[in-house]
């Protein structure tokens, strides 16, 4: 956008006496000096350009609240902007500052500063003295610490500081009463100082991609925690003190080191979503059974060898994954989560699946691929709301009939058994998938003998996937 061509719209801005103006993603390279007309100005937006300097004029706006200026080639800020003492929100992410300007100190009303991006490699001692600050966040830079006095600012309650270099948090960090959300993805952090638990407020708190060997035990003391992920640490076990953790929502332990769960993790009774995923645990406690809020569980790729029975009483259960582990049976427990719409058992040493499993009504998602199934069950039938059936990798030898009957099914995989025929109801049925594989079998038919209407051959290819075999061809 040309120099003319803002200056236009800053003259519009200022003979209308707007309060926002929004120059965003505009390709501009510079501002003209006639934005410190502006006194009616509230709020002003110029992120996503390719300004290299800002006009010194822009520290005139007397009323500015909100500026914007992350995502452009600035190299440094003039100081006059120091005199937007109405300023509450600064964003400067995205620049090529290499540091925060001192003068930043002179806004005491600011109550949400943006430094993301900005390649900086300390945080400056003087944050503490934006007392009013609410929101900080430090994102993609070379932070390597933090200084103690940030967790002193007595209305901090949201703080980021993910993708820098962070090895250890401050120990005043239990001072950061007011604390609600705390974000430290990927960093270096080997250990939490035990006064993290003196967060009393703190409801999200995300710690991916690190190195936490373990938690300390005061982490039980977190008991307004709502949302907490761990993801991608060497966490080998939970202190018993996790259970006291009881307004728990979400929780993410995948990628972990852990081989047990406590006992106390049945005391979660707000928690709707638990993912365990690449993990090495061989079994789940019983315990379990006590999430009554439960929703999503997802404990793929463990060393699981049995499911406890108390798996049935998660009544609220949508979606429950154990893809990628040692199961020789599927639990017929299972059969008792009337409200599940997802179920993976794939991947597994299953030999054969529960006929009760027709009791969950409401599943459309079905996967069984890999294990070592023999046959289906016919009453696998009345599942009427199932659109995806994968049961690829498996030794069948046959499916039953009424396959044919499941008039919502998009998705049949087959391929990898040892299929010799299909019964003419499941032939009449592959009309109206989307995707059916039935490669790798003993089948003898062709593709236009099992009657798909797909016009041409690479679009029949894809719906029915190579039926007859190579050495028949």
């Amino acid at each position: 956008m040309k120099v003319e061509d803002v200056r236009k719209k800053v003259l519009a801005a200022r003979d209308a006496g707007a309060t926002s103006l929004d120059l965003s993603c505009r390709e501009i390279r510079e501002l003209p000096a006639e934005i410190g007309t502006l006194q009616t100005l509230v709020r002003l937006d110029v992120s996503g350009n390719v300004i290299e300097r800002l006009p010194a004029e822009l520290g005139a706006l007397p009323n500015l609240q909100v500026l914007h200026i992350c995502e452009n080639g600035l190299e440094d800020l003039p100081v006059e902007l120091s005199q937007l003492t109405s300023l509450c929100e600064l964003c400067i992410a995205g620049s090529r500052l290499r540091s925060v300007p001192a003068w930043i100190s002179r806004l005491r009303k600011l109550r949400v500063l943006g430094v993301d991006r900005i390649d900086i490699e300390a945080v400056p001692e003087w944050i503490r003295e934006l007392e009013l600050l609410e929101e900080l966040t430090l994102n993609q830079n070379l932070v390597t610490s933090l200084p103690p006095g940030i967790f002193e600012l007595p209305n901090l309650r949201r703080l980021e500081a993910e993708d820098n270099s962070l090895e250890q948090l401050p120990k005043t960090i239990g001072a950061a009463k007011e604390l609600k959300q705390l974000s430290f993805n990927h960093n270096r952090l080997v250990e939490l100082p035990p006064e993290i638990g003196d967060l009393k407020h703190l409801e999200a708190l995300s710690l991916k991609d690190n190195e936490l060997v373990r938690l300390p035990t005061e982490f039980g003391a977190l008991h307004g925690l709502e949302r907490l992920i761990l993801d991608g640490n060497r966490i080998e076990s939970l202190p018993s003190s996790f259970g006291a953790l009881t307004k728990l929502r979400y929780l993410s332990l995948s990628e972990n080191r852990l081989t047990a769960l406590p006992a106390e993790i049945g005391e979660l009774r707000e928690l709707e979503e638990c993912w365990l995923d690449d993990n090495s645990l061989r079994e789940l406690p019983e315990e379990i059974g006590r999430l009554e809020q439960l929703r999503e569980l997802v404990v793929s790729q463990n060393r699981l060898e049995r499911i406890p029975s108390a798996i049935g009483k998660l009544h609220k259960l949508t979606f429950l994954n154990f893809w990628d582990n040692h199961l020789d049976a599927a639990p017929i427990d299972i059969s008792r989560l009337t409200e599940l719409r997802h179920l993976d058992l794939s991947f597994n040493r299953i030999r054969s699946l529960p006929p009760e499993y027709a009791a969950l009504q409401f599943l459309t998602v079905l996967k069984l691929n890999s294990n070592r199934l023999i046959e289906l069950p016919a009453e696998l039938a009345r599942l009427t709301q199932l659109r995806v059936l994968d049961a690829e990798g498996n030794r069948l030898r046959s499916v039953p009939a009424a396959l044919g009957n499941l008039g919502q099914l998009e998705e049949l995989k087959l391929a990898h058994n040892e299929l010799s025929e299909l019964p003419a109801a499941v032939v009449e049925r592959l009309r109206g998938l989307s995707e059916c594989t039935l490669q790798d079998n003993h089948l003898r038919r062709s593709i236009e003998a099992l009657g798909t209407d797909a016009p041409d051959d690479e679009v029949r290819r894809r719906h029915v996937v190579q039926l007859v075999p190579n050495d028949e061809d």
